[in-house]
């Protein structure tokens, strides 16, 4: 294949006008050489071949070697059918006023044309015949089954598939399953195609003039690939030498990077990286529809030589490529990250984790990693609404759980989260608790996914006036914090229990007008089991939504949940006020 782009690369040169016309030649051969798209397909695809033997026939074709032009079309036809396409331009080349002479079909130019084309036909065609002559029509019959990809067509059958045959055209029962049935009416489209073509085909044309055979072949393939059934991106490749013996300059680079970026966008930006973004499929093939229309357009001014009659269309539909990619890539590039964004974090492994700190941790809270790797994992999705910092392990006097508390206690936060792999010993995280058992009330710990977070409530942010207070002599309230936000209020509790319990006990936070029932609540256990010494921090939440306003009490308390009696303080109240609540009249909570 690359023997093949090699002689491709010739063509192009000699269809640009060779030696006769040496810079313009090598212009265009050095537009071709420089292309990305003609590498990348010969390393996948096998359309350098028959896209070579298409060229070859058509330089073959103008310059009248008849015989060698019908063996190099022949051999291009039985390696891929569109080669064939070169031979409508040999007829009128031929006989370039065929509506009024068809006499020189008759001639021998022509018959050693359509000669040597059967001949190469045949002698690839006769074993398949002699074999099975439904083996050499099975990647014909088998269109019929597949369905539409990758164009306008499949868009509106509603397929977002890419083209993949239904099966081993060897296999000939494939041929037996059912054809597609879609909603758009493949037939008509082929005659409208078919009409469409003959209609330009037998327009008059300068056909002695190479620039009119090589435009109208351009043509040939545009229009082929705007009525198709499918795209496929090795498709492109079959224009690109032809746009860079029409316009090897910026004319031919805004359409050849343009349908090349869509291409690539269509490949690997949407079949690769974001298979769910459909909307970037429909973009791709709506906007490659339109390029190839433009191109046809500019095509036909080129083969009826109206360019200059048509100047400003002419200029238009030169620009217009190139002003469609400046606008719509900027305009693509925030959408397409963040699908990208989206999908990656689809099969991000700290996804459970990074899901579990975004619902239960305080905004503003901070979270310690120990290692950068995992730090990099949750740092896009939580940087904005936390502080997540990485522990720095080396300590200048050598006394490392010091150190780790003075980077704990750094830019003094409401709530603190460790997080580490569940997989590994890490020495790190023994030293990293041991600093935070010293500075804060545990708040409980998880396995989620492949980390375990552990909460912690810094002791620093707890009101302690008038605490610690015993309940019943068994449980002790030793701090406490209140928060209001808009129409919600959060209690921080924390407890400890100075006594053995053989039973669970359940707390409650009360907000209730003065000497009324409460209006809103919050009852639960702290902890069960619940060791003698074990500090437990207690968060509570609820929305003040639809209270009216006026002023309440915040109050705070345990009972037994089996028979709802109620533990005293040692002055005999069953609970303890922590604060008055002033809710205004547009549901805003204040604190007093």
């Amino acid at each position: 294949l690359i023997l093949a782009e090699c002689g491709t690369l010739s063509l192009v040169y000699a269809l640009a006008g060779g030696r006769k016309a040496h810079g313009r030649a090598l212009r265009s051969a050095g537009f071709y050489a420089l292309l990305f798209l003609p590498a990348y397909t010969a390393q996948a695809h096998f359309d350098s071949l028959p896209v070579f033997l298409m060229l070859l026939g058509l330089w073959l074709a103008l310059s009248g070697r008849w015989a060698l032009a019908g063996l190099a079309t022949g051999l291009g036809v039985m390696t891929k059918l569109l080669p064939a396409l070169v031979l409508p331009v040999g007829l009128r080349r031929l006989a370039p006023d065929l509506l009024r002479s068809w006499r020189p079909l008759l001639t021998a130019p022509a018959f050693r044309y359509a000669l040597a084309f059967l001949i190469a036909v045949l002698l690839i065609a006769t074993p398949f015949l002699y074999r099975n002559p439904r083996l050499l029509l099975a990647p014909l019959d088998i269109q019929r089954l597949r369905p539409p990809w990758q164009t306008v067509w499949a868009l509106l059958d509603g397929y977002y598939g890419f083209g993949v045959a239904p099966g081993d055209v060897r296999d000939l029962t494939v041929l037996e399953r059912p054809a597609w049935e879609g909603r758009v009416p493949y037939g008509a489209l082929n005659l409208a195609l078919v009409a469409l073509y003959a209609w330009l085909y037998l327009k008059r044309a300068d056909w002695p003039s190479r620039k009119t055979a090589v435009a109208f072949t351009g043509l040939s393939l545009v229009l082929l690939f705007e009525f198709s059934k499918g795209w496929s991106p090795q498709y492109l490749l079959w224009l690109l030498p032809l746009l860079a013996v029409l316009w090897p300059g910026w004319r031919g680079a805004a359409y050849a990077l343009s349908l090349t970026a869509v291409n690539y966008l269509e490949s690997h930006g949407f079949f690769i990286l974001l298979p769910e973004a459909r909307w970037l499929l429909v973009f791709t093939t709506v906007a490659r529809a339109v390029l190839l229309a433009l191109l046809a357009g500019t095509l036909v001014l080129e083969y009826l030589d109206l360019q200059e009659r048509h100047r400003r269309w002419w200029r238009g539909l030169a620009m217009a490529p190139a002003a469609l990619t400046l606008v719509a890539l900027p305009l693509l590039t925030g959408p397409l990250l963040h699908a990208y964004t989206e999908s990656r974090y689809r099969v991000e492994p700290a996804r459970p984790a990074v899901e579990a700190l975004a619902a239960e941790a305080a905004p503003g809270a901070a979270v310690y990693f120990l290692q950068p790797p995992d730090l990099e994992r949750f740092y896009p999705h939580l940087h904005r609404s936390m502080r997540l910092r990485t522990l720095d392990e080396r300590a200048p006097d050598g006394d490392l759980v010091r150190h780790l508390e003075e980077q704990l206690v750094a830019g003094d936060p409401a709530e603190i989260w460790l997080v580490q792999p569940v997989d590994g010993d890490f020495p790190l995280a023994e030293a990293a608790h041991a600093a935070l058992d010293g500075l804060t009330y545990p708040l409980g710990e998880s396995v989620v996914g492949p980390y375990r977070l552990s909460r912690w409530l810094p002791r620093w942010t707890l009101r302690q006036d008038g605490l610690p207070v015993v309940f019943s002599e068994s449980i002790a309230l030793l701090g406490r914090r209140a928060e209001a936000s808009g129409d919600s209020l959060a209690v921080t509790l924390a407890w400890q229990a100075v006594a053995p319990l053989s039973a669970p006990l359940s707390a409650f936070v009360h907000l209730a007008p003065e000497g009324s029932p409460p209006a809103a609540q919050d009852d639960g256990p702290p902890a069960w089991p619940w060791p003698e010494g074990e500090i437990v921090a207690d968060r509570r939440a609820f929305s003040t939504l639809g209270l009216p306003p006026g002023a309440y009490r915040l109050t705070v308390g345990l009972y037994h949940p089996d028979t709802g009696d109620r533990l005293t303080l040692s002055d005999g109240s069953d609970h303890l006020d922590l604060a008055t609540v002033e809710i205004g009249r547009d549901g805003t909570v204040t604190l007093r």
